[in-house]
């Protein structure tokens, strides 16, 4: 299991994603200090008892979707792009091995229904 689970998703309505989550966590995430401005959105999740602190950041054409927590459904990030394209369909992106020392940091898996393949991510 992951210490935290992050996706990326392409122009995606960051109520489109809160809407997912609610389905998968069963409420919908609480607004926690959020900048419009900055494209950043902060948000939480009470489960069980449990807070997961959940960031989407829009940037590029992307928002990357981010719960900095290792209680989350999905045992991957791969898990967690699965999960999101099954719902919101399109695509996403997730990291090919976790941020590991060695990584090629361009190097990313990209989930359609297509199936899954490697993509390299490059700005520009």
């Amino acid at each position: 299991m992951q210490s935290d689970i992050e996706i990326y998703l392409p122009d995606t309505d960051p109520q489109a994603i809160c809407q997912w989550l609610r389905t998968v966590f069963g409420r919908a995430p609480e607004p926690v200090n959020s900048s419009d401005r900055n494209k950043v959105l902060r948000y939480r999740l009470a489960v069980n008892g449990v807070i997961i602190p959940l960031l989407l950041v829009t940037r590029g054409g992307w928002t990357s979707v981010w719960f900095n927590s290792e209680r989350t459904p999905w045992a991957t990030d791969l898990d967690c792009a699965r999960a999101a394209v099954a719902h919101l369909g399109g695509r996403a992106r997730c990291t090919d091995g976790g941020w590991q020392e060695g990584d090629d940091p361009d190097r990313f898996l990209e989930v359609t229904i297509n199936g899954v393949e490697t993509v390299i991510w490059q700005d520009g």
